[in-house]
């Protein structure tokens, strides 16, 4: 047979005091006491308290520009922080507008004016950063000569160089050539220019040509539209 005896609940929450909270890492002791009443004895204890690191990761996002430019302005992302920590971080890399094609890490730097990073299991991941080729167009400027007379000098018109860079950074020697001779008939042809490239082991500059043409003429005939 089962007793039922009539329970009365008692709010005992005032009686009760706790002492230190501790929100950091890495651990506390905190002092409790229990007053007691007419009902319940008086009690006091230590109680242990371990806090474990909260895991925060930080990851640079990973942007590109062309050589010659600045860099662009880094970010990343946060991950885990708990209550409302002033933590924030900055993004930096070694490159510079002067750098080669190629990659170059960013790595993220955490702030703590608050010194609450103690509190964290600390995830760096680095970002990268895209350094593509400049693009460089070499056009064969437009020419024209009378019928039966010399080729003019076929020369180019340099697009795109960065950094005071020129002619002289590209090697190999340019060559301007059209299929146009002394005696070919009037009409229009094609010049083009090929022969240069950058002058690093990596190309710095995208070399694009771009054919113009030559327009061969009588002396009394209308200039054609070029």
């Amino acid at each position: 047979m089962l007793c039922r005896r009539n329970v009365k609940l008692e709010d005992l929450s005032t009686l009760l005091h706790l002492g230190s909270s501790f929100t950091n890492v890495p651990d506390g002791t905190a002092h409790w006491t229990f007053d007691g009443d007419t009902n319940y004895k008086r009690a006091s204890g230590d109680l242990a308290i371990t806090i474990t690191p909260a895991p925060l990761s930080v990851t640079a996002a990973s942007p590109s520009r062309l050589y010659g430019a600045s860099n662009p302005t880094f970010t990343g992302t946060i991950v885990g922080i708990k209550n409302g920590d002033n933590i924030t971080a900055t993004y930096a890399s070694v490159a510079t507008p002067a750098s080669p094609v190629g990659t170059y890490p960013i790595v993220p730097t955490l702030v703590d004016p608050s010194s609450k990073l103690g509190n964290y299991t600390v995830t760096i991941n680095n970002g990268t950063l895209t350094v593509n080729p400049a693009p460089l167009t070499i056009t064969a400027d437009n020419k024209t000569k009378i019928l039966n007379a010399p080729n003019p000098a076929l020369t180019p018109t340099y697009s795109g160089f960065v950094l005071g860079q020129g002619p002289g950074n590209l090697t190999g020697a340019l060559t301007c050539a059209t299929t146009a001779i002394t005696t070919t008939s009037v009409g229009s042809y094609p010049i083009t220019c090929l022969g240069q490239m950058p002058s690093l082991g990596v190309s710095t500059f995208r070399v694009e040509g771009s054919a113009k043409r030559l327009a061969s003429f009588l002396g009394d005939a209308t200039l054609p539209a070029i």
